[in-house]
């Protein structure tokens, strides 16, 4: 059994409709979808299910992609397929070894890259040598902008910066 934090969060939502806040104005945010769901379901149990479906849910990335789509329109969002297949590309143009393990590798280290927020000439690559990691990050970043398109994490990094620019 977990600690809690779910039947905790839903009765607060809960409450807080309870107590004449519209639904609408209550965000809750959670790692999972599943989670999501699962709050969901719960918080129609404590209220009305016309106002439960009111109360906005989301997972990180799902209130990202929300905010990129009121603000700019709908992202063109990598599926992990496609951000695996792109990853693959960029390790054999490179010279290196595209097997799975190694593909996983390469997003590792994007995703760990990205969270950490350093400069990339500080960041120390687990999959290959910091130098030719460079080449690929920028390569990749070329690549979807050929196409279009953003991953995950740059939903997340691309949500943020608009808020801090435009707090509305």
């Amino acid at each position: 059994p977990g600690s809690g934090k779910t039947r905790a969060l839903t009765h607060r939502m809960g409450y807080l409709v309870h107590q004449g806040v519209p639904p609408a104005a209550i965000l809750g945010i959670t790692f999972t979808r599943a989670a999501a769901q699962e709050m969901k379901a719960r918080l129609a149990q404590l209220v009305p299910p016309a106002m439960a479906r009111g109360v906005r849910l989301f997972t990180f990335h799902g209130l990202a992609w929300r905010i990129l789509t009121d603000i700019q329109g709908r992202p063109n969002v990598l599926d992990e397929r496609a951000q695996k297949a792109m990853a693959g590309q960029l390790l054999r143009e490179s010279g290196l070894n595209a097997d799975q393990t190694a593909v996983d590798g390469l997003l590792t280290d994007f995703a760990f890259f990205v969270g950490a927020q350093v400069p990339l000439e500080r960041f120390r690559p687990g999959s290959c040598d910091p130098g030719r990691f460079r080449r690929i990050w920028a390569r990749y970043g070329e690549l979807k902008a050929e196409r279009g398109q953003v991953d995950f994490d740059d939903l997340i990094v691309q949500a943020s910066a608009l808020l801090r620019g435009n707090p509305r």
